[in-house]
């Protein structure tokens, strides 16, 4: 017996030992936001998906402080109250001193090797406190319009205004008098891999290496902070039009630290371009390499939308956004939009926030990941207010995750009219820019009542609500004439 006892013993030891080594080998929960796993289109934090939607008063937050927003924390607290959770951050350097990444030595004299804490320390109150409140945080690491124009002639990096090298050391002018987009300032060129950087002198590299140092101290001070927090994002560029290569070569460092940390990262990169998706090659090549860009931000898409008036903006826009949906969906990844203008840059477009609105909508019925209102003046104007408050309460119904685009379920609709995304048979979301009235196809549900509720996306405003019977095309028309969503489940 005493045998019988002993060996039950150490099998019982061996099953608790062998437990262990299960649990110490397998993998950590990763709870940080990341690609949903049921969905890879969208996101989701703790385990949870979000949608992040986003209206805020500036695009670099961090270093807000003046009349625009005397108070950071009182302003995210208004974001909150508003159902927005989603900023953008440009690492920006076009302030005025004293909000600027380094210390002077003079009055217009820098040294990059000193940082200035001030701004550095604003930087990691912000994503402090919006992770504390559930504000994910895309930064952007590099944005062109710094590094040109007037912002050249106030930048810390121009050859002029600082103690670390000359033009002739560094091989960077003091004016670059052109629009960005031309890419002309070789700031963006010197990296490994990069065309121009790959073709240039010994000693022309030489500079280009000397100016990556810089580069790299500022990027690595920026990721001793942001790699604490599981809610950010990375984008390498703000609408960049230079050679891919120099997109890659920073997000290849930012994998690198973070591995070296022990943390997950999600970057991408936004180009230009992607405005007109069909001919943009970097989409296309962005869309093949899922490993480099794990989600795709398409902020340029909502820009030189063509069209004379709503319904053909509306349109215009849709098909542009689906393309690059459908184009994606072989290997699906979150898209987001962290600008959307509300201004139409061609055609009779009606600018202002119910552009902003229309954009908004129709990219999360495409099945985008986030949305954002680029910029804001006055800061939360009602439109985006409203814009905001009304889209979560769709999501409250009907979660964008569970419905896809089903154009196709709708009868005698013109273009532009009324859009649609659905789960046939479970829930549908009927979206009329400006009113109209088009059939829906329910034939295939024979005896089944559907609930109809109208939501009024300029007030954020529930509608009447009322009863429709499947089995047949039912005919359904918005109360009015501007944007409303119907939202019809079983």
């Amino acid at each position: 017996t005493a045998v019988l006892e002993d060996s039950a013993v150490i099998e019982d030891i061996a099953v608790i030992e062998d437990t262990a080594s299960i649990e110490d080998t397998a993998e950590p929960v990763q709870t940080g936001l990341r690609p949903y796993v049921a969905d890879p289109r969208y996101w989701e934090y703790q385990g949870e998906p979000v949608v992040p939607i986003g209206v805020s008063a500036t695009d670099h937050l961090f270093l807000a402080g003046g009349m625009e927003v005397p108070d950071l924390e009182a302003h995210l607290d208004e974001m909150v109250a508003l159902g927005a959770n989603y900023a953008r951050n440009t690492m920006s350097q076009r302030e005025l001193w004293p909000l600027l990444p380094y210390d002077r030595t003079a009055p217009d004299e820098y040294d990059l090797n000193l940082f200035n804490e001030d701004y550095w320390e604003r930087f990691q109150n912000f994503l402090q406190w919006t992770a504390d409140r559930q504000i994910f945080v895309q930064i952007e690491v590099w944005d062109r319009f710094d590094f040109s124009k007037d912002n050249w002639d106030l930048s810390p990096w121009n050859p002029g205004l600082n103690v670390n090298y000359t033009k002739a050391k560094s091989g960077l002018n003091t004016s670059y008098p052109d629009h960005p987009s031309k890419d002309k300032q070789p700031f963006f060129h010197g990296v490994p891999g990069h065309p121009t950087y790959e073709a240039a002198s010994a000693s022309r590299k030489i500079k280009y290496d000397l100016i990556r140092g810089y580069q790299e101290a500022f990027v690595s001070k920026m990721l001793s902070y942001s790699l604490n927090h599981d809610h950010v994002l990375y984008a390498m560029n703000n609408e960049t039009s230079t050679h891919m290569s120099w997109g890659k070569y920073w997000i290849d460092f930012i994998h690198a630290a973070a591995t070296d940390q022990g943390v997950e990262v999600y970057c991408t990169d936004m180009f230009d371009d992607v405005w007109d998706p069909e001919n943009s090659n970097k989409l296309a090549a962005q869309i093949a390499d899922i490993t480099t860009y794990p989600f795709i931000d398409a902020s340029q898409v909502n820009s030189r939308s063509l069209g004379d008036g709503v319904r053909e903006h509306s349109q215009h826009h849709w098909d542009r956004l689906t393309y690059i949906v459908e184009a994606a969906a072989g290997d699906p990844r979150p898209i987001n939009h962290t600008k959307i203008y509300d201004t139409g840059y061609y055609g009779n477009t009606p600018d202002g926030p119910v552009m902003g609105l229309q954009r908004m909508t129709l990219n999360l019925l495409a099945g985008s990941a986030t949305v954002r209102f680029h910029r804001t003046d006055p800061v939360f104007p009602i439109e985006h207010q409203t814009a905001v408050s009304a889209l979560r309460m769709v999501e409250s119904k009907v979660p964008f995750w569970n419905v896809e685009v089903h154009q196709e379920l709708l009868k005698n609709v013109a273009e532009g009219e009324a859009f649609l995304a659905a789960h046939p048979g479970q829930a549908y979301l009927l979206y009329f820019p400006e009113g109209g009235k088009v059939g829906l196809k329910l034939g295939n549900y024979p005896n089944v009542e559907f609930s109809l509720e109208w939501v009024d996306l300029t007030e954020a405003s529930y509608g009447t609500s009322s009863t429709i019977s499947g089995g047949s095309t039912v005919n359904i028309q918005s109360p009015g004439n501007h944007s409303w969503i119907a939202i019809i489940t079983p």
